[in-house]
């Protein structure tokens, strides 16, 4: 027979005290977050001593899948670190979890010093941390006000919810480009990490026309990480007029760090010496146009 459980927000029985464990509410939070990361705030920045500063916010954490997930307020504080190495730079990491022990029970955080090397590896959160954010320390330093920031940790998304956009690469300028048929560009590359697996849209967007009075057609699709997405490609034959293209794709991504870009080119060349010009701002009139654009949406956790 199953064990009995209680809703948040129902008291406790008098007479046996059943009801909502500290369990069965992280257990529950779980049920609500896609991935453990970042909520809001939570800012970093450096000092004029050997520490590391964050500000108020909040951050979603797990010990393990079956312990379920805790909220944490963190509040704004100095994480003090060692003076930098005499000979080589450091990664540092800004990390936070929840102390759960009979002798403490307070959210913690620290920072994880990496060791000094040539080339340095950026060290490991314990797997009941989240990762705030990374520096680089270079050596001799003598206060954090000389190391360079990295990243940010991972966002943390609701079921269902949006991170909204993700990251945009826009050309806000007049340009063209030319080249033989099926000369292919690789462009606009849009970074970004998730948490756990996404859905995102990558949309393209381009105000054009063909050069020398002819007609030319372009080929756009979209790459992730290096790779063609599948089924992807999208024609668009421009002339003389200024015209709009916004082809887009949505696709799964996996939970980790990628690069979504562009491949683009003419598919056809119906005179020597053609190509297609891009358009944001001609300056000769007060409108501006798409000019030449990746954008990368996302549409929520898988």
């Amino acid at each position: 027979m199953a064990e009995n459980t209680t809703g948040l927000g129902i008291a406790p029985l008098t007479a046996t005290g059943e009801g909502v464990t500290p369990l069965m509410h992280r257990r529950t939070i779980a049920g609500r977050w896609a991935n453990v990361g970042i909520v809001n705030g939570l800012t970093l920045s450096t000092t004029d001593s050997m520490a590391y500063r964050i500000s108020d916010g909040v951050a979603v954490v797990s010990s393990s899948d079956l312990d379920g997930m805790v909220e944490m307020p963190i509040n704004a504080q100095e994480i003090k670190v060692s003076a930098g190495d005499s000979t080589y730079s450091r990664i540092d990491v800004i990390y936070a979890y929840q102390s759960n022990t009979a002798t403490d029970n307070t959210v913690h955080v620290e920072c994880l010093e990496g060791t000094p090397a040539a080339t340095p590896q950026r060290p490991t959160v314990p797997a009941n941390g989240v990762m705030i954010g990374v520096f680089t320390l270079p050596a001799k330093a003598t206060s954090t006000k000389a190391a360079k920031f990295a990243y940010y940790g991972v966002k943390a998304c609701l079921r269902g919810a949006s991170l909204g956009m993700l990251g945009r690469n826009w050309e806000k300028r007049d340009g063209d480009y030319g080249g033989g048929i099926r000369e292919w560009y690789y462009e606009l590359p849009v970074s970004f990490t998730v948490g756990c697996e996404h859905l995102v849209m990558a949309q393209f967007e381009m105000t054009a026309n063909a050069w020398n009075g002819s007609y030319n057609t372009q080929l756009v699709s979209f790459q992730l990480d290096g790779q063609e997405v599948e089924a992807s490609a999208s024609e668009r034959r421009f002339g003389t007029d200024w015209e709009d293209w916004s082809p887009f794709k949505i696709f799964k991504v996996s939970k980790g760090y990628h690069t979504v870009r562009i491949r683009i080119g003419c598919t056809n060349k119906e005179k020597d010496d053609t190509g297609i010009s891009y358009h944001y701002n001609n300056g000769s009139d007060p409108f501006t146009y798409k000019g030449y654009c990746l954008t990368v949406w996302d549409l929520g956790a898988v």
